[in-house]
């Protein structure tokens, strides 16, 4: 590479160099314009210090301030800052830290820095008059000097609420790191604005109900350098001066309530947050149920604000609203069949009926003949006609809507032959004409025999009688 050219070289890499190190950061990269905020657990301490776990709860955001000449705006230098915003059913409540900026030391005469939060309060892109903000200077001779509200009067001004007769101010108190004439340091803001204040909806928010959405923006002026810078900014209008009233730079800033969640169940089981309660969570908390089935339930699905949502468990429900979420639990699926045991002739048949409790309708069925499911018996009941002698055993297989399984009772059918018909013999029970039986005629030979016995032997004795004579 000849001399020239790596000098022209070098000399392009350095300007681009300058040029990055020196470019003000576009405020446009922010993150957090639109700024949802968080519930405030416990209100601060309003001291102008944040203390360990103050802000803990708020929401937070960083952010670019470019210092420009209130006349030409002409770029300075760009300071970095950090936002906190959190909120309550009384207050919204800021901490604002600028980093790395020379202190004016006070008691200079016009040597003063101020910050203000101005409002378009009900967010409509429109400035008017009594849209409301808060502000303070650090010069003990302004008139915001400790603190002061805000109000805008109209013809792009805003003035303070205290020169209208209004004095139901907010808290706010500031502080610096190093409070020396021109040193660098880091500046911390804190401030309490009421939602409703006695001054009146011209000069205070009348905010009553929650969730509100309304437009914001910093601003933060050195008049002693003619200099200032507002956030959100817009790099369109050069001269952040203009920006205090020009309604496109506000961004939205969201405060809500504690959201209620009330936690229901049908009987037989119990959930985790327990049931039945009501618990308060924080805009957009994630809530994780639980539910837990009682001995002889089974838990069945979840309804949010009465819409079945499903089967999940645990089942998440995001606090975006009031919800209200109930736990749905139904009795375990049960099924018998009857008859338990029957017996009959083969030709014969006998009908199974079944009877299901539990479980979700509706119900499937698939009736079993020992181990193997019966082609075509899918209903609730099943006629079983036999074709040959044996003993059978039949039972039911029930599924309900969630793909639940029972198993019924198992029945016992014995099949036998049947008897084989008598013919040729026959026992009649009717009288008949009455005869001699063979045993009355047996009878009297046998008495007559012994008649002539008895003759014969008289006879005898008789002749032996004479003859001994």
């Amino acid at each position: 590479m000849k001399r020239g050219a790596a000098a022209t070289f070098l000399f392009v890499s350095l300007m681009i160099l300058f040029l990055t190190v020196l470019r003000p950061p576009s405020a446009h990269a922010d993150i957090g314009i639109d700024i949802d905020s968080s519930w405030a657990s416990a209100v601060p301490v309003i001291d102008g210090h944040i203390s360990a776990g103050e802000w803990a709860d708020a929401t937070v955001r960083n952010f670019t301030l470019d210092m420009r000449s209130r006349t030409d705006g002409s770029y300075n230098r760009t300071l970095q800052g950090t936002l906190y915003v959190k909120n309550n059913l009384t207050y919204v409540l800021f901490a604002v830290q600028i980093f790395n900026d020379t202190y004016m030391a006070q008691d200079v005469s016009s040597r003063y820095k101020g910050l203000a939060i101005l409002f378009n309060d009900n967010d409509n892109g429109t400035l008017a008059v009594g849209d409301n903000g808060e502000g303070v200077t650090t010069w003990v001779g302004s008139p915001f000097y400790s603190h002061n509200d805000l109000y805008y009067a109209g013809g792009n001004f805003w003035d303070s609420d205290f020169d209208a007769g209004q004095t139901n101010d907010g808290a706010l108190k500031w502080s610096h790191t190093n409070p020396v004439q021109n040193a660098i340091g880091n500046w911390t803001f804190e401030m309490a604005i009421p939602l409703v204040g006695s001054d009146g909806p011209a000069y205070d928010f009348n905010i009553t109900s929650l969730p509100q959405t309304i437009g914001y923006k910093l601003w933060f002026e050195e008049p002693s350098k003619g200099l200032d810078g507002v956030y959100p900014d817009d790099h369109t209008t050069l001269q952040s001066i203009q920006q205090i009233y020009d309604a496109a730079t506000f961004g939205d800033l969201t405060l809500y309530p504690l959201y209620n969640l009330t936690m229901l169940t049908s009987t037989g089981g119990t959930t985790t947050p327990s049931a039945p309660g009501t618990y308060q969570y924080p805009h957009n908390t994630v809530v994780n149920a639980t539910a837990t089935a009682n001995a002889w339930y089974t838990f069945d699905h979840w309804e949010l604000d009465s819409v079945n949502v499903g089967t999940a468990n645990p089942y998440s429900v995001t606090m975006d609203q009031n919800h209200t979420l109930k736990a749905v639990f139904v009795k375990q699926l049960s099924v018998s069949i009857s008859p338990a045991y029957t017996t009959f002739n083969v030709g014969g048949s006998v009908t199974f009926n079944s009877a299901v409790t539990g479980g979700t309708p509706a119900y499937s069925y698939q009736w079993y003949l020992g181990s193997s499911p019966v082609s075509g018996a899918m209903s609730s009941s099943w006629t079983f006609t036999p074709s040959a002698v044996g003993t059978y055993y039949v039972y039911l297989n029930v599924t309900d809507f969630r793909g639940r399984v029972a198993v019924s009772n198992t029945a016992k059918v014995v099949v036998t032959e049947p008897p084989h018909p008598v013919g040729g013999y026959s026992v009649s029970f009717a009288k008949t004409p009455a005869s001699p039986p063979l045993a009355y005629y047996a009878t009297a030979i046998a008495a007559f025999g012994m008649v002539i016995s008895i003759v014969r032997r008289k006879r005898t004795g008789n002749c032996r009688s004479f003859f001994r004579q």
